[in-house]
C-alpha cells in the first residue's frame, strides 16, 4: 500500500512539474509567422497578424538547389521584411538549401543567402534560418557537416545561423545534438498537432529532441504558418530604416528590357500593369509603385519612364525602441558562436569559432586570469574562471548549461570582457 501510494505521489510531482514546466514556456514565448512569395507584402497584411498575436515574421530570402534552381530570389523579401518590421515586429529570413552532404555547395549557398539578407537590408544579429528539407544522403554525418558548414559561414558574416527541419527529418537525416554542440540552442522544427486552425501551440504535441529555439506548430495559423519562439532567438531581428529596392530578374532581362540596356528605367508598353512589369523585373509591385511616387491604383499609359532600382527612405523603420543587440544566446553552451565572439572580443588574429589544443584565445584568457599560460582549458583554468565568474565552490569542470559559460555569454552581449 505504501508502494502504491508513494508511486502516487511521485506520479503527481511528475505531472506538476510537467504542468509549470509548460506554463513557464507559455508565458515566456511569442508568437509568431513565416511568409514567401506567395503571401502578402503590405503593412495592412502584417499588421493583422500583429492584431492577432504574432510578434516576429521570416521572410523567405531565397533558395539554391531542387525546385529553386541555381539561385531563386524572393522579389518580395524586400517589400515584406520592410512592411513587417514598420509595424513593430521583430524579422529574420529563411533560405531553401539543397546541397545533401556537398560542404562546397553549403558554403556557396550559405554565401548567397548573406548577398539576398544584405541586398533587401537584413541587419547582422537578424537569424537566418537554413531550410533543409530535401536532398539528404544516407549519411547523416556528411549531412550534418554540410549543414555545420553553412550555418559557420552564416555566423561569420555575423549573422544568427538557424536549422530548419519537419521533426521527422531532423531524427532520421541529422545530428542535430552535434548542431547544437556547436551553435547551441538553434534548432527551428515544425511538427503539426493538426492541419486545421491553430491559434496557439498546445504543448502537449510539443517534439521532443534537444536544441529547439523554435518550434513551427502549426502550417494553419489564419492561412499561414504559426511559430512560437522559446529562447527569444527573434528578438534582434531588424531591417535598414532605408530599405533598398532592386529587380531580382538577370542582368539579361534587365539590359534587353530597360532605357539603354542602363538596368534602371523601363518604358511602359501597351497592355503593361504594375503587376506585369513588377513580375518581369522580379519586384514587388507596390514597392514599385511607391519607388515612383504612385500607388498601385494610378495608371499608367504607354511610354511612362519607370525607375525600378532605388531607395525607399524610412519604409522600414520600427514603432519602438529596439533593445540593446544580443550577440550569442545565454543558454550555457559553449558553442560556434560564443567562441567566435570571444575571439572578436579579445581581437584574436584568427576568428574561426574553435577552440584548439593548445588554443591561443585559451592563453589570452590565461593571461588575464593569471594562471600558467598553456593554451589548454584545463582544471585550473577552469577554477579560475568559475571563481571570476563569482561562484564560491568551483569544481574545475564547464557544464553544458553551466553559470560559468552563461557568465561569458551575458559579458559578451554587454561588449565586456569577462576576464
Amino acid at each position: 500500500m505504501r508502494k502504491k501510494i508513494n508511486g502516487m505521489l511521485m506520479g503527481a510531482v511528475v505531472m506538476i512539474a510537467s504542468f509549470l514546466f509548460l506554463c513557464s514556456l507559455v508565458s515566456a514565448n511569442s508568437l509568431g509567422i513565416d511568409v514567401s512569395n506567395w503571401q502578402d507584402s503590405t503593412t495592412q497584411y502584417f499588421q493583422g497578424f500583429k492584431d492577432k498575436g504574432a510578434t516576429f515574421t521570416i521572410v523567405k530570402l531565397g533558395g539554391s538547389g531542387g525546385g529553386e534552381g541555381v539561385h531563386y530570389k524572393n522579389p518580395k523579401a524586400s517589400a515584406q521584411l520592410a512592411s513587417a518590421s514598420s509595424v513593430g515586429l521583430n524579422v529574420g529570413g529563411y533560405y531553401w538549401g539543397q546541397f545533401g552532404s556537398s560542404q562546397s555547395q553549403a558554403i556557396n549557398m550559405a554565401n548567397l543567402a548573406i548577398s539576398d539578407a544584405q541586398r533587401v537590408g537584413l541587419k547582422t544579429s537578424s537569424v537566418i534560418a537554413l531550410d533543409y528539407e530535401r536532398g539528404a544522403t544516407s549519411d547523416k554525418e556528411a549531412n550534418t557537416q554540410a549543414i555545420i558548414s553553412f550555418m559557420e559561414t552564416i555566423e561569420k558574416a555575423n549573422y544568427k545561423a538557424v536549422l530548419y527541419s519537419g521533426a521527422s527529418y531532423l531524427r532520421n537525416y541529422i545530428n542535430v545534438d552535434e548542431v547544437g554542440s556547436v551553435f547551441g540552442t538553434r534548432t527551428w522544427v515544425a511538427s503539426y498537432k493538426t492541419t486545421s486552425l491553430q491559434t496557439a501551440p498546445d504543448f502537449n504535441y510539443f517534439p521532443s529532441m534537444n536544441y529547439v529555439a523554435m518550434w513551427q506548430y502549426a502550417d494553419n495559423f489564419y492561412s499561414v504558418d504559426g511559430n512560437v519562439d522559446l529562447t527569444n532567438l527573434m528578438s534582434d531581428g531588424d531591417v535598414k530604416n532605408n530599405t533598398p529596392v532592386k529587380p531580382t530578374a538577370s542582368n539579361a532581362t534587365l539590359a534587353n528590357n530597360t532605357v539603354d540596356g542602363d538596368m534602371t528605367y523601363y518604358v511602359v508598353k501597351s497592355g503593361d500593369s504594375w503587376y506585369s512589369i513588377a513580375k518581369k523585373f522580379g519586384l514587388d509591385m507596390y514597392q514599385l509603385a511607391k519607388l515612383n511616387g504612385k500607388t498601385i491604383n494610378t495608371v499608367i499609359h504607354p511610354n511612362d519612364s519607370l525607375k525600378l532600382k532605388g531607395t525607399l527612405v524610412n519604409n522600414a523603420s520600427k514603432t519602438y525602441t529596439k533593445t540593446s543587440t544580443q550577440l550569442v544566446t545565454v543558454d550555457g553552451v559553449l558553442g560556434y558562436n560564443t567562441i567566435l565572439q570571444l575571439q572578436k572580443l579579445y581581437d584574436m588574429k584568427v576568428q574561426d569559432g574553435k577552440i584548439s589544443n593548445p588554443s591561443s584565445l585559451v592563453k589570452v584568457l590565461q593571461k588575464h586570469l593569471g594562471v600558467t599560460q598553456d593554451g589548454i582549458l584545463g582544471k585550473n583554468t577552469i577554477n579560475a574562471m568559475e571563481r571570476k565568474a563569482g561562484l564560491k565552490h568551483t569544481d574545475g569542470v564547464l557544464t553544458r548549461g553551466g553559470f560559468t559559460i552563461k557568465y561569458i555569454q551575458r559579458c559578451i552581449n554587454k561588449g565586456v570582457k569577462p576576464f
